[in-house]
């Protein structure tokens, strides 16, 4: 196997440490309804902040990179991707699973609002199958599908603008997948759903795709005039959103340009804190939720905090207590492979 010279973008780490901040923000939401500043967030703020298609964009423009230089079979590649992405996917639904019949059947969230219908094996079984115990997994199973087919896509469309007609044509068949997506609609832990998914979010990893097969002309504009493009495709995403609301899924492109705009123009080199949070995120991701969200809140809640300041600590006693769960797990070789996806270090041999 071959590899060619890594280039780093340091910029993603900003966008990928800031994707992974909110999806820990948005996923608090739901445990304060009623609280002013969440009302407030849901109602005029949470669209401006992506969280699933901004991963989306990152990882179809990261992977595009990682497969030009990394050369290798590729029946080795689908091993690599289904242990750092599928392993850990399963992994971490099963125990989250069994985690819950413990929890629920002792009683030990005393704080937990939902009522759970009674635990059924077979229903959770296809949960654990389609869409993790808990149901944002799903972006890690739809990921994998794209990485499946990945290296085909990167083989064929070579240049620049071939990248752009795919793109171009992607969005014009756009809603006739939508219509196909709206007929299959049925469960949350369905097939279909995960179909459904699969279709709706692959024209944001094909954009990350495209940027990175036209980042050799784009750097340069981008690094010169990068934030007032930024903020024109925001502003216009903005306005977009405002008067034409039912294309807002489409006027999603120009907020990740906005985003991927900015960050270029002002990130110009690493900064440890960022690298690391960026390092961090894919454990991030898949540990946070539920049960460190309810016990930052069980931990929070004999302080007598108003239900705004409660938010705002849970959001940041999560992201604390996650990080420190994912550091002790580091140190652990085999929970470093099946929890985080990490390869495991070859021991050294004399």
């Amino acid at each position: 196997m071959g590899a060619r010279e890594k280039e780093h973008y340091y910029f993603i780490d900003y966008l990928r440490a800031m994707a992974c901040y909110l999806v820990v923000l948005h996923h608090c939401l739901g445990y304060f309804p009623k609280a002013s500043w969440v009302v407030f967030y849901m109602r005029h703020l949470k669209v401006f902040f992506p969280t699933v298609t901004l991963y989306l964009l990152i990882s179809g423009f990261v992977h595009a990179g990682v497969i030009q230089r990394k050369v290798q079979p590729y029946s080795d590649y689908v091993i690599e991707k289904f242990k750092r992405i599928m392993v850990p996917y399963f992994c971490v639904s099963f125990l989250t699973m069994v985690l819950r019949i413990f929890v629920e059947r002792n009683h030990l969230m005393p704080l937990d609002e939902v009522h759970y219908t009674p635990f059924v094996w077979g229903r959770a079984g296809l949960r654990l199958l389609f869409s993790g115990v808990e149901g944002h997994y799903y972006f890690l199973e739809i990921l994998f599908i794209y990485l499946l087919f990945f290296p085909a896509t990167v083989r064929f469309f070579r240049s620049t603008r071939s990248a752009l007609i795919g793109l171009a044509c992607l969005i014009a068949v756009d809603p006739l997948l939508a219509r196909l997506c709206i007929s299959l609609r049925s469960t949350a832990w369905s097939p279909t759903a995960l179909l459904v998914a699969t279709l709706s979010g692959y024209k944001f990893f094909f954009f990350g795709f495209a940027l990175n097969r036209s980042y050799a002309w784009l750097r340069p504009r981008l690094e010169s005039f990068g934030v007032h493009l930024g903020v024109l495709c925001l502003a216009a995403f903005v306005f977009l959103h405002h008067f034409f609301p039912d294309g807002t899924e489409y006027w999603v492109f120009l907020q990740l340009l906005g985003y991927f705009a900015v960050a270029r123009a002002l990130v110009q080199g690493p900064h440890p804190l960022v690298s690391e949070i960026s390092t961090l995120s894919f454990g991030v991701y898949l540990l946070h939720q539920p049960y460190f969200i309810k016990t930052s809140r069980l931990l929070l809640s004999p302080l007598g905090l108003t239900a705004n300041i409660q938010f705002v600590f849970t959001w940041l006693l999560t992201i604390v207590l996650t990080t420190l769960a994912i550091k002790w797990l580091d140190g652990n070789r085999l929970a470093a492979r099946f929890l985080l996806g990490k390869p495991i270090p070859k021991l050294a041999t004399t």
